[in-house]
């Protein structure tokens, strides 16, 4: 497998640099639950002593880059993730803010992986983002279909945080596209508590679809006064019109 080389000063670079590739692509981005996250900030008060998985929708090419941007210059975490081996081998600059490889197809090297991701989170104030998807889905379909290796982890861990991230891309009124993203709240969860994989495999589907159902329904009533706008690009070409001509 393919280990994480990350280092505060790559997260930095590369984060600043997603951070502007994400400006340049969209109109604005916006976060809910924001607030659920502060334990897990490095600039925070008070510290989780717990590590924290986020396990997200997987509906757009930019999910990753979004995690990333998020991350190291918003939010201020230090994170990790996982992406295919292929993928990586291809864009080897990705360790460099945390990420690691996985073969799903390959059993056992899927669970060295695992075995890896919980080595790096255990006892520690460190986030893991993981999109259980495990591939690309249009983020209408339903139902959705998650792999177990969430609980394998939490197997691993035997307690650990998770919170279920949804995020949309949409075209609203603007000439770019938005995007939002929901975050649940952390739920402390122990392996006990449930006898199977796919009991657990089960509830963390539940709770990812219900994300995003609640973040599509947000967007489709127009209610995102609750979304704080993280990144704003530039205006477009029909504002800058607008105002020269002084319409507002």
């Amino acid at each position: 497998m393919i280990k994480s080389k990350s280092s505060a000063l790559w997260r930095s670079i590369l984060g600043k640099y997603f951070f502007r590739s994400v400006k340049h692509q969209f109109f604005q981005c916006g976060i809910s639950g924001q607030e659920y996250l502060s334990p897990w900030m490095s600039d925070s008060s008070v510290h989780s002593e717990i590590p924290l998985i986020l396990y997200s929708s997987h509906g757009g090419w930019w999910d990753a880059v979004l995690a990333i941007a998020l991350s190291n210059s918003y939010l201020h975490l230090e994170s990790y993730g996982m992406m295919e081996e292929k993928q990586l081998k291809k864009y080897m600059f990705f360790t460099k803010v945390g990420i690691f490889s996985i073969h799903r197809q390959h059993a056992k090297s899927a669970l060295q992986s695992l075995h890896y991701a919980a080595d790096i989170l255990q006892n520690s104030n460190k986030t893991l983002w993981i999109f259980p998807q495990g591939e690309l889905v249009h983020q209408d379909i339903r139902p959705i279909s998650l792999f177990s290796g969430q609980a394998t982890l939490l197997k691993l861990l035997k307690s650990a945080y998770f919170a279920p991230i949804a995020i949309r891309y949409d075209f609203l009124q603007e000439q770019k596209p938005e995007s939002y993203i929901s975050v649940g709240k952390p739920e402390l969860l122990h392996w006990e508590h449930k006898e199977k994989s796919s009991e657990w495999t089960a509830y963390f589907t539940e709770k990812l679809t219900n994300q995003m159902d609640m973040l599509t329904n947000d967007i489709h009533q127009q209610k995102l006064d609750a979304y704080r706008i993280w990144c704003k690009g530039p205006e477009s070409i029909e504002k800058k019109w607008d105002s020269f001509r002084g319409i507002k």
